[in-house]
């Protein structure tokens, strides 16, 4: 079908801080509810600040629990586990889940994001945001690629893109953003390796692949 695979990855202490967080709403019933007009929450644990390599950003996709909230998000806060505001945007996918980043400070790695009381929440401010976690990037391409070798230059060469989203996997059957056919699917993400040592990596895909490390 034409379909290539580009894996990028960048510095080997840095974590995938969005995949590591559990979402958990058994549990956090069972600490204060700081939002009474919200009926619904979610419990977020992060990785710990020695984990993050310099991460400040997380982000969740709220799935089919964005069904249960305003059409654009706007009735979706989080907070710490004390209760501060933390300052987060929305995203709305192809599919009408939310996608909610938020900031993620040294000193807490326990968040609660609340959602569905239809009332829009005051609005925070920007910040420089850091993320971490896996991206799909797919690209159009006018020609099949047959060698792993060709690959870098057709990813610099082909520039133009279907879309770029934070992505779950590193195995996808189709193009998400577009055409089947004559594209490239770009994974670039980051690492979390705790011990020095020797990593073994391999790819596979439809035709050709290759695999980077950078930083």
């Amino acid at each position: 079908m034409g379909t290539r695979r580009v894996l990028r990855w960048r510095r080997l202490s840095a974590t995938a801080l969005a995949a590591l967080l559990a979402l958990a709403a058994q549990a956090a019933a069972q600490e204060p509810w700081h939002a009474p007009a919200m009926p619904y929450r979610l419990q977020l644990d992060v990785a710990g600040a020695p984990r993050r390599g310099g991460i400040d950003t997380a982000l969740v996709n709220l799935a089919e629990q964005s069904g249960l909230c305003r059409p654009d998000g706007a009735d979706i806060c989080v907070t710490t586990r004390s209760g501060d505001a933390v300052p987060h945007r929305i995203e709305v996918r192809r599919d009408a889940t939310f996608d909610v980043f938020f900031r993620v400070s040294e000193d807490c790695d326990r968040f609660h994001l609340y959602y569905g009381s239809g009332q829009a929440q005051s609005q925070h401010e920007e910040w420089a945001e850091s993320p971490g976690g896996l991206f799909l990037e797919t690209r159009p391409i006018r020609q099949p690629v047959r060698r792993a070798a060709d690959l870098p230059g057709a990813v610099r060469r082909n520039s133009d893109s279907f879309d770029r989203k934070p992505w779950a996997q590193i195995w996808d059957m189709e193009n998400p953003f577009g055409r089947d056919d004559l594209y490239l699917s770009i994974y670039e993400g980051t690492l979390y390796c705790p011990e020095r040592g020797r990593y073994v990596f391999a790819v596979n895909s439809d035709d050709a692949a290759f695999f980077a490390i950078e930083g």
